[in-house]
């Protein structure tokens, strides 16, 4: 049983984010033996995890956003309600120098329960030590979540020149209403069979054998709260999908399943039964003091439950409305600046059929718009979604070097296919355009929700798209020095050269939105968790005392110092401006050099600004710069990491089966900053090419914490 309470906060104090965890695990075992070569191991688990994200305006009831003076915060979809006081909080504001926004948008709370049913047989016959077994997850949730559970409001540079500006004149570019906090109960039943030999066919020769089969549940909410925007396509994928909805003469878009009663708890996508799984390893000892092992497999690679739980966040419980402006160039007016130069400043106006937001009533919930000019934001996951899987291969060789030393160098890879994608940008156009219209562009207009039939054919907006198309890839090598304990001392060292690439890994890290929705090998590069140096050291020592007697030995006994040195280099991070190419998604500019600083590289400027170059379809003069920018996806790094933790212990003996341990222990004992991602390029006016911003690749975080010193008592008994 585990209780536990966490409260961090970021710069601003006024936004505090206070987690609670309640967590029960049981765990159980019977063995029985019915002979000396069978052995049959039943277990039986579950655990219970409660979480609650809350900010301090949560349950407070007192609180009124709409008072806060930018706009009346409603729902929609449900009936135009108001957010309860569970779903208090300030919107999402973006687009400026800083975020503001309750850290608790993407969480609420969180009853997830799983119960593991297991048996395992071990079978040992001559040569051969088979085992066997089953194993079934059943795992239900009851969650509440949402990742605009306040709702949004961004603003961007086409309404004044500068988005600062924008928000201090009160033009928004675009606004969202809230999504709440609707709550969704998802169930999933897992289950899985295996049969492995480890075969010893000779005393030098050891080949284990194995063959697994998974069947994972399509998980689906108990309630029918999950769904899915329907895409017209193939109908004989998943039963009631792919046939659209037509709207005089036209196939568009609808809603699947086409309830929200326990009439629609079912699959949104089809079942797979094709997890027949095959790994081998072998074993070769060369001499007394050298072996060689390999191996490889195949295995499934689940999809965890949150990439699906968001499906709950659709009409008529939830979903958001989308209003965007829109503008087009206008003229150039020649200005002195402060500091006697001359500019020529180029100014946009708002285009006739453009919505005009403003602070007053950003979501227009005193009226003036209507269903022409509002979109609906909605989720979609194709009825052909599969469950992702790996590849994995290694070979190694360890060598004894002295009695207590040993030394493995050895090369690992894998392969994922169907890695999960979570694409927020997938009705964007991706072609750059002069028009800001990108409501008018996106490949979707229309779609229509049987639920909802008041609303009739509905505008579409943006379209977050959880697939499984996406690739991984890792090649490893591996080195590792490791001393056996002996005289009180024990250690090794390790070092591994290696890259983690491809695209997906369900949105985690990797951010949810692509520079172009619809070319997948545009967004390939370094996973944001690849590291292509590792190295770490560590040691565990027991100060000797020899023969010393009394209240000598009692002072200077028992101590022992143990630590962990890790250097590591830095995580890789995009160069990206702002959205010039009017194409509602984010933009990286071009490469005109490498822009890696190197050894000059400081934490004021760690990367050339000046090698990337502006991309824009807002610059008139300029029509050689409408184009998607050269820059990669993670093409440069971050700053590394060298830290030290160092503990000291002292250990006293009370009697012959009872100890008491004093610990002093020092996380990055010698406060060396690990620093986060610098900041991005900037540009001074509309029509800067050369970025020219303020603080422009200047670092202003830290991955991690400074020196932690902490100090327990331990008692063994």
């Amino acid at each position: 049983m585990d209780r536990s309470q966490t409260i961090s906060n970021n710069i601003n104090p006024n936004l505090p984010v206070e987690r609670d965890s309640h967590v029960y695990n049981v765990a159980s075992s019977w063995v029985h033996t019915f002979g000396p070569s069978l052995i049959n191991d039943a277990r039986f688990g579950f655990n219970i995890s409660d979480d609650d994200t809350i900010n301090p305006r949560t349950n407070d009831e007192s609180f009124d956003m709409n008072a806060l003076g930018i706009g009346e915060y409603r729902i929609p979809t449900d009936g135009n309600r108001v957010l309860t006081p569970r779903e208090h909080g300030i919107p999402r504001i973006t687009g400026l120098p800083f975020t503001l926004q309750e850290l608790t948008n993407g969480n609420g709370y969180d009853r997830m329960d799983t119960f593991q049913f297991a048996d395992h047989i071990t079978l040992t016959k001559g040569r051969h030590n088979v085992k066997m077994g089953a194993e079934g997850y059943y795992v239900t949730m009851e969650r509440g979540a949402a990742n605009l559970e306040e709702g949004a409001l961004a603003f961007s540079a086409n309404q004044s020149g500068y988005s600062l500006a924008s928000f201090l004149l009160g033009r928004p570019d675009n606004t969202q209403t809230p999504e709440g906090l609707p709550l969704t109960f998802p169930r999933s039943l897992r289950q899985g069979y295996y049969v492995n030999d480890d075969w010893k066919v000779t005393n030098k020769l050891t080949v284990n054998l194995g063959m697994r089969f998974d069947f994972i549940g399509v998980p689906y909410d108990a309630k029918g709260l999950w769904r899915t925007l329907d895409l017209p396509g193939d109908t004989s994928i998943v039963d009631g999908r792919g046939s659209g909805y037509n709207n005089n003469g036209t196939i568009i878009p609808t809603v699947f399943p086409g309830t929200v009663d326990e009439n629609g708890a079912v699959g949104l996508y089809k079942q797979q039964t094709r997890f027949f799984m095959p790994r081998v390893g072998i074993a070769y000892r060369l001499n007394e003091k050298t072996v060689l092992r390999m191996g490889g497999g195949w295995f499934d690679n689940i999809n965890h439950m949150n990439t699906l739980t968001i499906f709950n966040l659709m009409p008529p419980k939830s979903g958001s409305d989308l209003y965007q402006t829109f503008t087009n160039v206008a003229q150039t007016i020649a200005v002195t600046g402060i500091n006697g130069q001359s500019y020529n400043v180029q100014t946009r106006q708002y285009r006739p059929d453009s919505n005009i937001i403003t602070l007053d009533d950003p979501l227009f919930a005193k009226g003036g718009a209507n269903a022409t000019n509002r979109a609906v934001n909605v989720l979609a996951i194709p009825p052909r979604y599969l469950d992702g899987d790996v590849w994995k291969w290694s070979f190694d060789v360890q060598r004894e070097l002295a009695k207590d030393l040993v030394f493995t160098v050895g090369y690992v890879g894998s392969k994922g296919s169907h890695v999960g994608n979570s694409i927020g940008n997938y009705n964007n156009p991706g072609t750059p355009s002069t028009s800001t219209n990108v409501q008018a562009r996106r490949p979707y207009q229309q779609f229509y929700d049987p639920a909802l039939p008041s609303r009739g054919i509905q505008t579409l907006g943006n379209v977050r798209y959880i697939d499984s198309y996406g690739e991984s890839f890792y090649h490893g090598l591996q080195t590792k020095l490791d001393k056996r304990f002996s005289s009180g001392l024990a250690g090794g060292i390790a070092y591994t050269f290696s890259k983690a690439h491809g695209d997906g890994e369900n949105g985690g890290q990797e951010g949810a939105s692509w520079q172009d929705p619809l070319d997948r090998r545009g967004n390939r590069g370094p996973y944001r968790f690849n590291q292509t140096h590792n190295f770490v050291a560590h040691f565990v020592w027991e100060i000797p005392t020899g023969n010393l007697q009394g209240p000598l030995k009692w002072a200077l006994s028992g101590w022992q110092t143990n630590g962990v040195l890790s250097i590591r280099s830095g995580f890789p991070f995009s160069v990206t401006q702002g959205g010039d190419l009017n194409t509602g998604g984010p933009t990286r500019p071009d490469r005109l050099q490498d822009g890696s600083l190197g050894d000059a590289a400081t934490r004021k400027l760690w990367f050339d600004p000046t090698a990337f170059q502006r991309v824009s379809c807002n610059i008139p003069s300029r029509p050689d710069l409408c184009h998607l920018g050269t820059a990669g996806y993670n093409i440069l790094n971050a700053p590394g990491q060298h830290n030290l933790d160092f503990s000291l212990y002292k250990n006293f003996t009370v009697t012959e089966t009872v100890k008491v341990q004093f610990r002093s222990e020092f996380f990055n004992a010698f406060n060396t900053p690990y620093f986060g991602d610098p900041t991005n390029i900037g540009f001074s006016t509309n029509t800067s090419i050369v970025p020219d911003g303020v603080r422009q690749g200047e670092i202003r975080s830290l991955r991690t914490p400074m020196r932690i010193v902490q100090f327990g008592l331990k008692l063994f008994f």
